[in-house]
């Protein structure tokens, strides 16, 4: 190594307002800025080659200056020392820092020593306390989480929002891990991206959830980044702001786009169910009406009267068919008026009983001086018929209860239609209204999708709920008529 700095670097030496110097491995001076030589009174000649000791430090301060000094040759540590120089010009503290410069073969070579006075140590310590304020100051008005942990998870540092958001205090989390802040699951995923950053060793973005203090999860944009302290230890910082209400406005849009493509796709599908029943429909009534004649010129005890009459059976089946499907479209030309549900409940279940096995009871409950809705009775009648049909066949061949209720609340008509029988499995529920889908071996899956379809032009809603092995209830929502 040189004995003296490169000349730029000796003149930003001697330029700083700082006593600097460099030890050689004999202890002996190698190099003085400016100010060293003005505080000993001596020129750069007269430093250079001398030891302190030749140059004004008192002998009894000597010996524990050299200890430091061969510390850091030893050590290669940065040190310190204090050492009172007497006058001339006048008593002075000095605080001596220790630089160890090691050469190209690693060993120490050299060390550069700092002095300050100690009214400049103050000067410098209180500088360091007003840029730590001021930094702690930023942080914790940032408006989003701040934090650091090192390499084994252990927090160092959170702002003041990290700890409100999260209804923390200091000592809750500075110096714990995340396994000790958080739960279990939490904590996995927190140390997994960290363990990411580190192997990258670049900022990466990810989307995180934790629970606040009520346990209501939330989520969270966080941005982390790797770094290697002054101490040599790394650490992952991390920034990260609340999207809670940006994540659920993005579902909320993703689920509207998919009702947006389920009405698209019941739309199309009305369209080709439309077609299809009317032109089906006139086909069968050319076949029934042929049956009609071809049975009035058999004779009675002709064993093909029973054929023509299952024709006849499997043609109003299949004329049935086709009138679900001309509902699911909204093929038909209702005719609405002001109506009474609860009493069409009534008439329909009283004329018109669905298929049922015997042990079924189907009770109808409903309020009187009901608001009427605008409605086509038929379209009603068939709204209820379906609802209970479907009832009575979850029930199945064992006893069991239908409950029609009809009631008023919040502007609205309201008719639930209750079981007790099997229900609907989970995986099932949410698509119950989907046209032509059924569990049932014989189910066309036309029913519910054509009592949707009339609520839903009605300006009405229909929901179910339903849990496997405790029952069914489907409940309809029309808007009160007003004259």
């Amino acid at each position: 190594m040189k004995s003296f700095p490169a000349a730029e670097s000796a003149a930003i030496l001697d330029s700083l307002p700082v006593v600097v110097f460099r030890i050689g491995p004999d202890l002996r001076l190698t190099y003085a800025n400016r100010p060293t030589c003005e505080l000993l009174g001596l020129t750069p000649t007269q430093v250079v080659g001398r030891s302190c000791l030749e140059v004004g430090m008192e002998p009894a301060t000597y010996g524990r200056w050299v200890e430091h000094l061969r510390t850091a040759f030893r050590t290669g540590q940065p040190g310190r020392f204090q050492y009172l120089r007497p006058p001339p010009p006048a008593e002075m503290l000095f605080e001596y820092r220790f630089v160890p410069e090691r050469g190209a073969d690693g060993a120490v070579a050299s060390v550069l020593v700092a002095a300050f006075t100690v009214d400049e140590v103050k000067e410098l310590r209180a500088e360091l306390r007003a840029e730590e304020e001021r930094f702690r100051a930023f942080m914790d008005r940032l408006p989003a989480n701040a934090w650091m942990r090192n390499e084994a998870g252990v927090y160092v540092f959170v702002n003041s929002t990290y700890l409100a958001h999260y209804g923390f205090r200091p000592q809750d989390v500075i110096g714990r891990t995340v396994d000790e802040v958080w739960p279990a699951d939490v904590a996995a995923r927190f140390r997994s991206t960290d363990e990411r950053v580190y192997a990258v060793w670049r900022a990466e973005q990810f989307l995180e959830v934790a629970p606040e203090p009520d346990g209501t999860p939330r989520s969270w944009l966080n941005v982390k980044f790797p770094f290697t302290g002054p101490d040599g230890v790394r650490y992952v910082g991390g920034v990260g702001i609340d999207v809670t209400d940006r994540e659920r406005e993005a579902a909320a849009r993703r689920e509207l786009d998919a009702r947006l493509v389920s009405a698209e796709k019941i739309q199309a599908l009305a369209l080709l169910a439309a077609g299809s029943a009317h032109d089906f429909k006139n086909v069968l009534s050319v076949i029934l009406g042929n049956a009609d004649l071809a049975a009035g010129a058999v004779p009675a005890e002709s064993p093909a009267r029973e054929y023509l009459r299952q024709l006849s059976l499997a043609g109003d089946r299949a004329a049935e068919l086709c009138s679900q499907m001309f509902a699911f479209a909204g093929g038909a030309q209702p005719r609405p008026g002001p109506t009474d549900l609860g009493a069409v409940a009534r008439d329909t279940l009283r004329m018109s009983q669905p298929p049922r096995t015997s042990g079924v009871r189907v009770v109808v409950a409903a309020e009187s001086n009901l608001p009427p809705v605008w409605a086509d009775p038929s379209q009603l009648s068939q709204v209820v018929l379906n609802l209970v049909t479907n009832a009575v066949q979850a029930i199945g061949r064992n006893p069991g209860t239908v409950r029609v209720g009809v009631s008023a609340a919040d502007d609205c008509v309201i008719m639930e239609v209750s079981d007790d029988g099997c229900g609907i499995p989970a995986a099932h529920l949410g698509r119950v209204f989907d046209p032509f889908f059924t569990t049932k071996p014989d189910g066309s899956g036309l029913g519910l999708a054509a009592v949707a379809g009339i609520v839903r032009d009605l300006g009405g809603t229909i929901a179910a709920e339903s849990a496997a092995g405790a029952g069914t209830t489907f409940r309809v929502s029309l808007p009160a008529y007003h004259a």
